[in-house]
């Protein structure tokens, strides 16, 4: 097995941490979720930078043990995808420079990044392989997640640290909303945001991705589809992956009543459309 990337994107609520959680239990995968300052190196479009920031800041320090998670209310919480057999043994090695990067080359990086699609869909790296998946999901399905996590409020957007967002006439405008749709989510409400932003997501260019899944398949032919894929890589899976997999099941989403105004119409019948022409 050769060293690979695998990167994971779509809107967020689509399935995209379900997805990454069942990969990365399979053995020599190195996890990394939503590291800002890749996407970031992404946007400006500095693919070197790119390739150089996954290799010697996330990949080999994630080798020698650096970026585990022991924290158990987190949801990136090590033991929630990696067996404690492969995690013991990885922070009791000890690595000379030569032999980690020796080993790199056997190492798998999956990158999950939610919402900056076209920033994927663009980066070709000339140090790693790539396999790039994107996963959707029905607009109501989505929009009702949205819209009970509050994503799209005025108390989400104020909440904005520095680095997750663009200011915009004095108004904070979250990082993964293009400069286009800056003007059309300051003047829409809660609703008509995640719209833009559903919309936004899903008119981004697929033609790089290998993979499409639609969530509503994710949890039955989908899967078999995937450990298919990994296995061509030759990656291994493990005890923790069928565990994995016994937990899958379609979440039901308390679906809240979405009152479609005459503003939001339009959008909402895009959003339709989007999702129809996948």
């Amino acid at each position: 097995m050769k060293n690979h990337m695998i990167l994971l994107s779509g809107p967020m609520r689509s399935g995209t941490s379900i997805l990454s959680k069942l990969i990365a239990s399979y053995k020599s995968v190195n996890f990394f979720y939503e590291p800002q300052t890749f996407i970031k190196i992404l946007k400006k479009k500095d693919f070197n930078l790119a390739d150089n920031y996954s290799l010697f800041s996330l990949l080999i320090p994630a080798m020698s043990g650096r970026f585990i998670n022991f924290n158990k209310n987190d949801s990136t919480y090590i033991y929630n995808y990696k067996m404690k057999s492969e995690v013991m043994k990885k922070i009791s090695k000890s690595w000379s420079e030569t032999s980690i990067f020796k080993e790199q080359k056997n190492e798998t990086i999956l990158i999950k990044y939610p919402s900056f699609v076209d920033e994927i869909a663009n980066y070709k790296s000339n140090l790693f392989p790539q396999t790039k998946i994107f996963t959707f999901r029905e607009p109501i399905e989505v929009l009702n997640s949205l819209m009970k996590k509050g994503y799209s409020s005025t108390r989400y957007c104020n909440s904005l640290l520095e680095g997750d967002y663009e200011k915009f006439k004095n108004k904070k405008i979250p990082l993964f909303i293009k400069k286009k749709n800056y003007q059309t989510f300051l003047n829409a409400d809660e609703l008509g945001r995640c719209l833009i932003y559903y919309n936004q997501v899903m008119s981004s260019n697929f033609k790089n991705f290998d993979f499409v899944f639609d969530y509503k398949n994710l949890f039955t032919k989908n899967i078999k589809f995937i450990k298919k894929f990994l296995d061509k890589k030759k990656l291994k899976n493990t005890k923790k992956t069928q565990l994995i997999i016994n937990t899958f099941k379609k979440k039901k989403i308390k679906k809240i009543e979405l009152n479609i105004s005459k503003n939001n119409q339009t959008l909402f019948n895009e959003s339709g459309k989007l999702y129809a022409r996948l």
